[in-house]
């Protein structure tokens, strides 16, 4: 039987674009071979063997916004058809999720979710983190990619966008 793996989590939070003030929601989806787990559950050594994103169908999305807590997003939610990493995703691939309602009656009983995916287990992916988790909790990589949007001009730009929103 090949590998698997099992998550078991609320929809995950929104990725915030502070550039936009959107959100995005997907799982970050990264397969390590060889790596070890360690007592506070992260991982050393291995390597990646998958980098992706795994998304919701944008009509379950749509629904789930009007469910508690979702429905006091006061950002705007960006659908999949405009969301860049989506795009490039599906470019043959298929990175939606499948899923059926735990209840048919009531979305906010949750949902059941899966997806299958080969990894070619000799491939050695580079994974460069938007941020790390230390021991003083988390903390941005500035050379990754959420920190070199705009030329590395990332935190101006937002005080940029909040000043505009003020106005």
């Amino acid at each position: 039987m090949p590998p698997t793996s099992t998550v078991s989590s609320l929809l995950p939070p929104s990725t915030i674009s502070e550039a936009t003030c959107t959100n995005y929601i997907f799982f970050l989806a990264i397969v390590y071979l060889g790596a070890t787990k360690q007592a506070n559950n992260t991982i050393t050594g291995g390597r990646a063997a998958h980098v992706g994103q795994l998304y919701f169908d944008q009509s379950l999305l749509t629904n789930i916004d009007k469910v508690t807590p979702y429905n006091t997003n006061k950002m705007k939610v960006t659908q999949n058809t405009a969301d860049f990493l989506f795009m490039q995703g599906a470019n043959g691939d298929d990175p939606i999720v499948r899923y059926a309602m735990v209840n048919p009656n009531s979305l906010a009983d949750g949902v059941f979710a899966w997806i299958r995916f080969g990894i070619n287990q000799q491939a050695s992916k580079s994974v460069n983190p938007a941020a790390w988790w230390t021991a003083k909790g988390g903390v941005m990589n500035p050379k990754g990619p959420v920190a070199q949007m705009y030329g590395g001009n990332f935190g101006k730009k937002r005080a940029e966008q909040l000043e505009e929103d003020e106005e």
